[in-house]
């Protein structure tokens, strides 16, 4: 999964001075039990919004086990959403610039499909974001299994 998480990103648009990292665990030994195409669009979406955000500095995925679950940790150092406009991010076709003057492209489904499929998957998302010096979402998704639950399974 994390090599189909790092080929479906590797190729995504962004700027010139923009670096982008993976950490990952050092043990990958455990299994998780998951949908891999909704959680590849999911990674993709928000790398995707993360680039088209950040001028300069990075974007950092982490993947992290955490009990039973996986958490997918995705920041930049990019523009930042304000505290007002947080809770309207994953609405449908809803941008927080809808001005005739904003710079990024789209229509603003992205986020919206990313809460659904978290949601789908029973996870969980949220969203920390600091105007001007970048935003962090954090994934929850339930499914991580030793070998002797999945043995069982």
């Amino acid at each position: 999964m994390l090599q189909t998480l790092q080929a479906s990103t590797a190729g995504l648009p962004r700027a010139d001075g923009v670096s982008f990292e993976w950490e990952t665990p050092a043990d990958l030994g455990q299994h998780v039990l998951t949908d891999r195409t909704k959680v590849s669009l999911v990674v993709r979406n928000l790398v995707s919004n993360a680039f088209k955000f950040t001028s300069q500095g990075k974007v950092l995925v982490r993947l992290l086990l955490r009990d039973t679950a996986l958490v997918i940790d995705v920041s930049d150092t990019g523009i930042g959403i304000s505290t007002d406009n947080l809770p309207i991010i994953f609405d449908m076709f809803r941008q927080v610039d809808g001005s005739m003057t904003r710079r990024h492209d789209g229509v603003g489904p992205g986020l919206y499909i990313v809460k659904q499929f978290v949601t789908r998957l029973g996870g969980t998302i949220e969203v920390a974001s600091t105007l001007g010096r970048g935003s962090r979402f954090c994934i929850v998704l339930p499914g991580v299994c030793s070998d002797q639950r999945r043995s069982a399974a």
